[in-house]
């Protein structure tokens, strides 16, 4: 006779609170440690470390600062609740592990849904209350040195609530997975694969077409829901307090709650999909890699895609040259390989070469082989792309030339050398098997990034032959490289001439003189004299009989935001920057005046090499 209690069952509820409280014993010592002990320590250290005549009040609001800066440091925190979610749910349902184990547990006068509504309240309780016991704890240890106020505690509330959201995410996930595997050993690989999966995919997806498309570095597809799909990554950088202002003003990241608001409904939809999954679940699957039927197919597609782009990537393009068909055959090799391993593990047997198989084999090496022919051909036209220049907002170059395009006739200068290096990808394909060859041709690295003006990028890399034909695209480059303005840009920035420089150094290649501090006006001296040296097309190449005198740093203010062609990713942080100038007696100009002001000695100055 099956128990009248539908949802919850008290005695499941003691055998789990008794059965395992080395798990919650644990979680809670390991909590004790991170919240009560660890935030004694900082207040004391806030207490040493602050500066006595700011007052009692400073005081305070820096032990608050450091309390709300540590409850909110959750990257341990989430990795440990990550493991922990984990583990409670497979011990909670240990019993699906094994036949024996099952049919026993379900033989009492408990339902499924009983069961699972019982284990899966017991898990939430195991990973909550820990937690919170001792971040309440810590909090009571803060408000002692006089940490808490109402705004500190409007902060913790915030981010107990966060905290619950993502326990309930990594049990609700970890719950579900058990449901679909009957592997002790298989649940925790597949709940920490589908932990990165949509990022995974995405990496393997861009190593195959790297492997196989001309000049495809990379492909964006990291947009907001790729990385809401990638749970670990997102809560790691998930933060709703984001630190204080100069005027001591707590600053929060409101927009972020839809994060929480998003796992909560997806914590739902595992716990719903896990208690639908368990009530159909078939006993006789206990111990199995998966345990649906329809899944069974995905497993050994998904691992044998994964493993042969991995695979063709290390021994096609590594061992083998990159050629397109040692790729091709490489991935056929190891897909298939893989695919009836994978079967194996589904069967628990090696008899898995059935005509069935075989044919599915061959279906899945064909699929595998049409999209690799498909890439080639750039049937996807990832090869051929070049963006509209009109939703471009600047391109970035690199390696060759060292560029920031951000007006119309110089991205059309880009895109221009863009078409010629697709034009010619062939010739350039060509000239890199020879190079392997043994010939002594050189190669440049050349790299496009455009920044589009939706905030997408799309990136592709080359190598360039250098090739002494009038007119090609390398000589093309250099030429451009060698103009005065692109130079000056390279040293200044990429607002010059719109900087202003304020001082500088000047060192010395002899060890005897010291560096030398420059003054304003004296730096202002010295920066004309170089762009007059530029702009006469001196400096522009180095000459091997110059005579090298020392280093020149002026040091420049950019209101705009000071940004070097070479930094791509400074994102105009600052407005300060340093140009370094190695001056040689090319430098006519710069060379003299620096003689003149005494930085450069009559014997060097008048030294021939």
């Amino acid at each position: 006779m099956k128990s009248k209690i539908s949802l919850f069952n008290r005695a499941v509820f003691r055998r789990n609170l008794t059965g395992y409280f080395g798990l919650w014993t644990g979680l809670f010592v390991a909590c004790l440690i991170y919240y009560p002990a660890s935030i004694y320590s900082k207040m004391v250290f806030a207490a040493r470390s602050a500066d006595e005549g700011a007052g009692e009040q400073a005081l305070q609001f820096w032990r608050s600062a450091d309390f709300l800066e540590h409850i909110w440091n959750m990257n341990f925190l989430i990795i440990i609740i990550s493991i922990a979610a984990l583990a409670a749910a497979m011990l909670l349902f240990s019993y699906l592990f094994a036949a024996r184990s099952s049919n026993m547990m379900h033989t009492y006068p408990v339902t499924r849904v009983s069961l699972f509504v019982t284990n899966y309240v017991t898990g939430l309780l195991f990973l909550l209350v820990p937690l919170f016991v001792s971040a309440v704890l810590g909090l009571a240890v803060a408000a002692s040195f006089g940490a808490v106020t109402g705004e500190v505690l409007k902060s913790f509330l915030m981010w107990m609530g966060t905290a619950a959201v993502i326990n309930l995410f990594f049990f609700s996930l970890s719950v579900c997975v058990l449901m679909f595997v009957g592997n002790i050993i298989a649940v925790p690989v597949l709940y920490f694969i589908l932990n990165f999966l949509c990022a995974g995919m995405v990496r393997i997806a861009e190593w195959m077409v790297n492997a196989v498309c001309y000049g495809v570095e990379s492909f964006s597809l990291h947009s907001g829901l790729l990385t809401l799909l990638t749970p670990i990554s997102c809560l790691l950088n998930l933060n709703l307090y984001t630190g204080y202002t100069e005027s001591r003003q707590f600053v929060y990241n409101y927009s972020q709650v839809k994060v929480l608001v998003w796992y909560t409904l997806a914590a739902a939809a595992f716990a719903g999909i896990a208690l639908a999954a368990y009530q159909k679940k078939h006993i006789e699957t206990a111990g199995d890699v998966i345990t649906v039927n329809w899944l069974k197919p995905l497993f050994r597609w998904g691992t044998a895609v994964c493993t042969s782009a991995l695979g063709a990537l290390l021994f096609g393009t590594e061992l083998f040259g990159g050629s397109f068909a040692a790729i091709v055959i490489c991935a056929a090799v190891i897909g298939a390989a893989v695919f009836f391993i994978a079967q194996m593990l589904l069967e628990r047997s090696v008899h898995v070469f059935t005509k069935k198989r075989l044919c599915e084999c061959l279906v899945y090496t064909a699929v595998i082989g049409i999209i690799y022919v498909g890439l080639d051909a750039d049937v996807f036209g990832l090869e051929k792309k070049v963006p509209n220049p009109g939703d471009i907002k600047e391109v970035w170059v690199s390696s060759m030339l060292e560029l920031y395009a951000g007006d119309a006739d110089e991205i059309a200068w880009v895109q221009d050398i863009h078409k010629q290096i697709i034009a010619s990808k062939k010739e350039f394909e060509q000239a890199e098997k020879d190079v392997r060859k043994g010939n002594n041709n050189m190669f440049w690295y050349f790299s496009l990034e455009y920044r589009m003006k939706d905030g997408s990028r799309l990136t592709r890399t080359y190598h360039i032959p250098e090739q002494d034909v009038p007119g090609s695209v390398s000589g093309q480059i250099h030429e451009y490289a060698g103009r005065p303005d692109v130079i000056l840009r390279r040293y200044f920035g990429i607002h010059y001439p719109d900087i202003t420089v304020y001082s500088g150094t000047w060192n010395s290649n002899r060890e005897d003189v010291p560096a030398i501090r420059v003054n304003e006006d004296t730096a202002q001296e010295l920066y004309k004299a170089f762009v007059s040296d530029i702009l006469a097309g001196r400096g522009a190449e180095q000459n091997e009989d110059a005579v090298s005198y020392g280093a020149l740093y002026l040091n420049v203010r950019d209101e705009a935001g000071f940004v070097s062609p070479y930094d791509r990713y400074n994102f105009y942080e600052t407005k300060e920057g340093s140009a370094e100038i190695w001056v040689s007696s090319d430098l006519k100009n710069l060379s003299a005046k620096l003689h003149e002001l005494g930085c450069i000695s009559d014997e060097m100055y008048e030294q021939k090499k």
